[in-house]
């Protein structure tokens, strides 16, 4: 029992042949007495399985990042793949000893958030490009060199490198740096992001 409901570990040792689980170890979580649950109910899970390494003392850890719904409709979630049988049964690998293997399963519930938020652009930003041409390149001195300034959207900017690099310790790059300068005449000053 986890967080008010009934969980089952499904353990497939030849493996789920129709989950892809061939020469694998399969391992699921199944959700029990679903009948005492109201109609339409739904349970949403960060679901990790596990398998103990008795020679290390340490967990094999599987998942996918991802929530798990379980639902009427889907009451089984695991990998078919969680384990190759031959790491597995592989004594030098520590997962059997004495012919006896380990699994667990850690079930955190997800509650559904009350409040949501959302950001919905009506239009997308204009394309801006801004050309900075420099002429006899490999004759530039070791120094910052500054573009002059470009407006985009409301805010004004200004490119700037120093054609040796930045003494970063990084001799084959050329660190290009983006510099914002303020606002246009009567501009609202904002947030800026960039991507």
């Amino acid at each position: 029992e986890a967080a008010g409901y009934k969980w089952r570990l499904v353990l497939y040792v030849n493996g789920n042949d129709k989950d892809g689980g061939s020469g694998h170890i399969s391992l699921y979580v199944r959700i029990e007495d679903t009948q005492s649950l109201p109609k339409g109910w739904e349970v949403n899970v960060d679901l990790k399985l596990f398998v103990h390494n008795q020679k290390q003392h340490k967990y094999l850890t599987v998942t996918d990042g991802t929530v798990k719904r379980f639902s009427d409709a889907k009451q089984e979630w695991g990998f078919g793949q969680l384990i190759p049988l031959s790491t597995f049964y592989n004594t030098n690998e520590g997962y059997t000893e004495q012919d006896t293997g380990s699994f667990g399963a850690e079930i955190l519930i997800v509650k559904p958030v009350d409040k949501q938020e959302k950001v919905t652009f009506i239009s997308n930003p204009p394309d801006n490009v801004f050309t900075w041409k420099l002429l006899r390149f490999s004759t530039l001195e070791d120094k910052f060199y500054y573009s002059d300034d470009f407006l985009v959207g409301d805010r004004y900017w200004r490119l700037g490198f120093n054609p040796k690099g930045n003494g970063g310790g990084r001799p084959h790059a050329l660190p290009l740096f983006l510099y914002a300068q303020g606002f246009k005449p009567n501009a609202v000053a904002t947030n800026t992001w960039g991507a």
